[in-house]
């Protein structure tokens, strides 16, 4: 039997919230010593302030030349992209952003993290001498410059500090555990964990009054637990480090483990702290000389310090082709039928908005179904669904699908640069033009690629398209587990907003063989009292398999079956859509569960995406029929 054929019945259960989701960051190049492509992003949830602006183009003006110094003139920032949101207005724009994103900047001015306030600080998640995820900066911290500088210092040098965190994966030379402020040193003596140990100061109790205390350091006695190190603020000679104390102003690059440079920035491997724990007791320095960007000596010193070109861009509506496949080979597999399935729900519930959306069908060549159109409410959405093809035949012809997806993007609003083409294909390209020769075109044009793949035999070359124009790559194996095609459709929408209301957010996805639990499939979900409008839960079964029965239930025990109003079964394309009225309960009391799902009338196999989807008002949504 065909191991696809095996499938009774599939449901995908699918809740959608409105969250940001990160994807990999935006990549940053460094040629001939300067870095290019930065992108620093603001939230929309940050008001707008022409300051924040101001500030940042400050900062990391000075920023440039403190890691200019701290690399001993090895590196700059040569250019910088700065994002407004879409909910700013216009004054501040110098050009609309293409490829610019929020969820993949390098940073984010954003709202206080609860855990660290106005702290800035770069999310690092991976080891010694990996990149970390993106620096994070607030607007107090930008605009508020009496506080900034009195708490932190030079800002200019806390980027410094920042991009270290970011750029070259080192950590932290300051003690952050109550263990760590200090340490043996080889004589035996009680010292003050710091980097270099050139830095002088003075060590006090906090708990007693701020006495002086670890008074005779060569006594080998540990101070008591309230004693603390604080380096001189004046007349320090200490050269080093970003990473300990870059507050003080005679600091001016990373530690080191040099006998040939300046040794009042020498590492100090015996202090306590993240940096030699996680780094294996290598220097900041010596981590950064095994990266890409100094490693072979690469960026070899030179001696002027070039300015730094900062460009204000402003976000964009989404603007997305779907490129479909619609070759012979999408009739194996029901990969057609399951092609439309995931799309008419892109188009009906996935897209917030505002968004515009084209259609294009491929094979021997391609067929423009829809120029843009943008989505204001249920009849475009509707009209849209309409134009999906519902035919398969012909031969691949992936390039010609492209060409047609560039000429909708070019003859819409804002031209091509930062569209979106999303193309779906099963097979390998098999007719002119091909994916090679339109690739730099399309990144010429500044087109962003998503592709995913359908099935093992999809063209590998759909993988390096999207690499090489910024896009995302998915693949749906077609295996009996895999959720990836209704997955893949949600991300495309979901790793490019920042808003906090227009975005749907994926909260489960299921698949699984109904048959193999005794015809019923039972699942709570729980929604975070912060969510819950529009909550829709779609359910998928396999083509060719009888229908399933799904009921829900909400925390007070109120079902929603086949016989409800909000309970719409379409048999064209395989889908249950329940749309829960107004906001979901939210579970306060253990006794009902807060979702159930999957009473079927026959067994086999079935997935469910649950979500909460906001699109905007409330007549947006496709009501039931």
């Amino acid at each position: 039997m065909d191991k696809y054929r095996c499938l009774v019945a599939t449901i995908v259960v699918m809740l959608l919230c409105i969250d940001d989701i990160q994807s990999s960051r935006n990549p940053i190049n460094l040629i001939d010593n300067g870095y290019e492509t930065i992108l620093i992003a603001i939230h929309e949830s940050v008001p707008e302030d022409h300051r924040i602006v101001d500030r940042l183009k400050e900062i990391f003006t000075d920023a440039s030349g403190f890691v200019f110094q701290g690399t001993f003139n090895r590196t700059y920032y040569r250019n910088v992209t700065i994002l407004l949101p879409n909910t700013w207005s216009d004054e501040l724009r110098e050009a609309p952003a293409t490829t610019e994103r929020f969820d993949i900047a390098n940073v984010i001015v954003d709202q206080p993290n609860p855990n660290y306030g106005d702290n800035p600080y770069t999310k690092q998640t991976k080891s010694c001498g990996e990149l970390g995820d993106y620096i994070h900066l607030t607007e107090r911290w930008l605009v508020d410059e009496d506080y900034s500088w009195y708490y932190w210092g030079n800002p200019g040098k806390v980027i410094g500090h920042e991009w270290a965190h970011l750029r070259w994966g080192v950590f932290d030379e300051y003690p952050t555990e109550e263990y760590e402020h200090f340490y043996y040193d080889e004589n035996g003596h009680v010292q003050p964990s710091r980097c270099s140990e050139a830095v002088t100061g003075v060590s006090l109790d906090i708990y007693d009054g701020y006495k002086e205390c670890n008074k005779d350091p060569s006594s080998g006695v540990l101070p008591d637990s309230g004693c603390r190190f604080f380096p001189k603020l004046e007349n320090n000679e200490a050269t080093g480090s970003y990473m300990y104390a870059n507050y003080l102003d005679s600091v001016f690059t990373y530690c080191h483990s040099s006998d040939d440079l300046d040794q009042m920035a020498r590492h100090n491997r015996l202090a306590r702290n993240k940096q030699n724990k996680q780094c294996c007791y290598d220097s900041a320095w010596d981590v950064m000389l095994d990266s890409d960007d100094f490693a072979k000596e690469a960026n070899p010193p030179r001696d002027i310090l070039p300015d730094t070109f900062i460009l204000v861009v402003q976000e964009v509506e989404l603007r997305i082709v779907l490129v479909l496949d619609v070759s012979g080979s999408m009739d194996d597999n029901n990969r057609l039928d399951l092609l439309l399935q995931a799309s008419t729900r892109y188009i009906g519930y996935t897209v917030p908005n505002a968004t515009w959306i084209g259609i294009v069908e491929f094979s021997n060549d391609a067929t423009i179904l829809s120029e843009l159109v943008q989505i204001v409410g249920v009849e475009t959405r509707k009209e849209l669904i309409e134009e999906l093809p519902d035919d398969a035949k012909g031969a691949t012809s992936i390039g010609s699908g492209l060409l047609a997806g560039l000429s909708v993007l070019e003859r819409g609003p804002g031209g091509a640069a930062g569209g979106i083409i999303f193309l779906i294909s099963d097979g390998e390209e098999n007719t002119p033009p091909y994916m090679k020769d339109v690739v730099d075109l399309l990144v010429q044009e500044e087109v962003v690629v998503d592709t995913l793949a359908l099935s093992d035999e999809a063209d590998e070359g759909l993988a390096k398209l999207s690499d090489a124009t910024g896009g995302t790559a998915y693949w749906y194996s077609e295996s009996d587990e895999s959720t990836a095609l209704h997955d893949a459709f949600t991300d495309t929408i979901t790793s490019r907003t920042s808003t906090s209301t227009d975005t749907p957010v994926q909260l489960a996805s299921y698949k699984t063989d109904v048959e193999g639990r005794d015809g019923i499939f039972k699942e709570e979900i729980y929604i975070d009292q912060s969510i819950g409008r529009h909550t829709i839960f779609f359910i998928f079964w396999e083509f060719g398999s009888d229908p399933v029965e799904v009921v829900v239930r909400d925390p007070s025990g109120n079902i929603i079956d086949n016989q409800s109003g909000t309970y719409v079964q379409n048999d064209d394309t395989n889908t249950i859509i329940i749309q829960i009225e107004g906001i979901a309960q939210v579970l306060t009391e253990d006794p009902v569960p807060f979702r159930e799902f999957g009473r079927v009338t026959s067994g086999g196999l079935f997935q469910v995406d649950s979500g909460v989807y906001i699109p905007g008002d409330d007549e947006d949504l496709i009501p039931p029929e």
